[in-house]
């Protein structure tokens, strides 16, 4: 089996700048094929994993960064079923780990490397002008990512949206925030507890537009995960939903940024391979929560001696 582990340059948080010195330490030690591949954009992340996928039969690539590499990483490896995707998270709040477990399970490389490939569920979107299928491991949003834009003087320019889920028919209404969701925890905060990312559905969440106070309110719910209290929102399962807009906006995908007047977002089960840090011979624990389906609670394993030499060596070195 060969390993690639691709990084973003620039985008290095610590633990990212001692994680190539980590990762030598337990090769040297461990034995096993891996390579270290630096990209500068999205496009250069995607084609570096779709070629690692065409040059070997048994390929881990590893997304060594945030859930915008993943994202770009997901996109090459998509159609290879041959492959499995993982993430080396770079800070404590991504919201894919959070969804599986706790980022330091995912910064393991013992776990990781041993770790158990598992289905998962990806979102399919089609949008005006990307040529075949776009996937989302997490969610695709249209709104605000912080209470810092609610709370900007002045009202915002809130679009207009035509919702439709799985074809159930329409309805149209100023929209203050829309989210469809593969997993649970969205810009670091677990507010979508109904989603699983192993269930063969999509979550969603529709807020519609209201006074200033009502936003504020609406969101401070919504991050709570308390979305579903709320008599104005819309809230729940689904295999299909299309959004429609009089003019592009922005849509957010999974950290990178779209703009589009439309699209339709479907879920495709089992679509690719998630390495599970710690999840050995594929065995799944009992007592699954609401939002996790089969993906169970992390192992905690400690990291090979000659890996904790190399990065008490590289906090040296700083």
């Amino acid at each position: 089996m060969r390993h690639i582990f691709i990084f973003r340059s620039g985008r290095e948080s610590r633990f990212l700048r001692q994680l190539p010195q980590m990762l030598a330490a337990y090769f040297e030690e461990r034995g096993g094929q891996y390579q270290i591949l630096w990209v500068s954009t999205p496009e250069e992340a995607v084609q570096a994993a779709r070629e690692s996928c065409l040059a070997a039969r048994d390929v881990r690539l590893y997304a060594c960064g945030g859930d915008g590499l993943l994202h770009d990483i997901v996109n090459g490896a998509a159609a290879y079923p041959h492959a499995a995707v993982g993430i080396f998270p770079d800070g404590k709040k991504k919201d894919l780990a959070g969804s599986l477990g706790e980022a330091a399970d995912f910064r393991n490389i013992q776990a990781q490397v041993e770790g158990c490939a598992i289905p998962m569920d990806l979102l399919s979107l089609e949008l005006p002008g990307i040529d075949g299928p776009l996937y989302a491991v997490g969610h695709v949003a249209l709104g605000p990512v912080g209470m810092s834009r609610l709370r900007r003087a002045g009202d915002p320019e809130l679009p207009d949206i035509t919702v439709e889920v799985d074809a159930k028919g329409a309805w149209r209404f100023p929209c203050f925030f829309a989210l469809c969701a593969n997993i649970p925890c969205w810009n670091g905060r677990r507010c979508v507890g109904w989603a699983a990312p192993d269930d063969g559905n999509a979550a969603y969440v529709l807020l519609p537009a209201g006074s200033r106070l009502y936003q504020l309110t609406a969101w401070e719910k919504f991050l709570s995960g308390r979305a579903k209290e709320m008599e104005t929102a819309r809230c729940g399962l689904c295999q299909q939903v299309t959004w429609q807009f009089e003019s592009p906006v922005s849509i957010q995908v999974d950290g990178r940024d779209y703009a589009a007047d439309r699209l339709r977002i479907q879920i495709v089960p089992r679509k690719i391979q998630f390495i599970r840090p710690g999840l050995a011979g594929g065995r799944l624990e009992e007592g699954k929560t609401e939002g996790r389906a089969a993906f169970s609670a992390l192992s905690r394993r400690r990291q090979p001696t000659a890996v904790r030499a190399a990065w008490k060596k590289a906090a040296g070195e700083r």
